[in-house]
């Protein structure tokens, strides 16, 4: 908003609640108002195909980031991308807890499924455990937004089921919370450190305040809405 406003341009956010009928609703909404460009903020192509089609098919262009490069669905003069720095956040998160741990950590990452880019974060993570941390134990746990009631239990079973887990990794802080919640029904909130990737402002006051996180990886957010409006 503060790199569009100099140039004149309005700025309207229309949350998608991460899901592809929401998500579709506001691609729509954006196409029917003839909107001069549309953003997308890590959104998987196929999750509202439809919508991205219908919307570049009007000749409105459409800037898709924070995902990684879409071979199905490549660039063109109406589709552009930026992609994500999700590996990195997750690599440095890897890096962390191998450092924290002496090489002997045994870890539970709880991985969104909800596209292909966000296995892929983690598919990097445990690459660098297997090169720098041969010790190291990786258990994956599958999480997705579109089940987000789900997160809080599945979390606690994936700790129970790792014996001597000592740290649980949340891919975005936006599964933090339920997360929390998961290792309290597990009983092992003293013995469990919490590390988290894309850091918001709640997930940094928790790590400010050592309740739960440990370590919290963050990318440039604010560096990166003057990227997508120079884009």
């Amino acid at each position: 908003e503060a790199a569009f406003k100099p140039l004149g341009l309005n700025l309207q956010v229309c949350n998608g609640n991460s899901t592809p009928t929401g998500i579709g609703a506001c691609m729509t909404q954006a196409t029917k108002a003839q909107a001069a460009a549309i953003i997308t903020d890590a959104i998987p192509y196929d999750e509202a195909a439809n919508a991205f089609a219908a919307a570049t098919a009007a000749g409105i262009p459409v800037l898709n980031t924070d995902q990684t490069a879409d071979p199905q669905h490549p660039a063109s003069s109406k589709l552009g991308f930026i992609y994500a720095p999700g590996s990195a956040q997750m690599t440095a998160a890897a890096d962390w807890i191998i450092s924290d741990s002496k090489g002997k950590a045994t870890v539970v990452i709880d991985e969104s499924t909800d596209g292909a880019s966000t296995v892929q974060f983690v598919t990097d993570a445990q690459k660098e455990f297997k090169t720098y941390c041969p010790d190291c134990t990786v258990a994956i746990n599958k999480i997705s937004s579109s089940n987000f009631a789900l997160i809080a239990p599945s979390t606690s079973s994936a700790l129970l089921k790792t014996p001597n887990v000592d740290y649980v990794v949340s891919e975005f802080d936006q599964y933090l919370q339920p997360i929390l919640g998961g290792v309290q029904q597990a009983g092992k909130i003293t013995t469990v450190k919490g590390v988290s990737g894309a850091a918001q402002l709640s997930g940094l006051q928790m790590l400010a305040n050592k309740n739960f996180l440990y370590a919290s990886v963050g990318q440039a957010s604010a560096y990166q809405g003057w990227v997508d409006t120079d884009a």
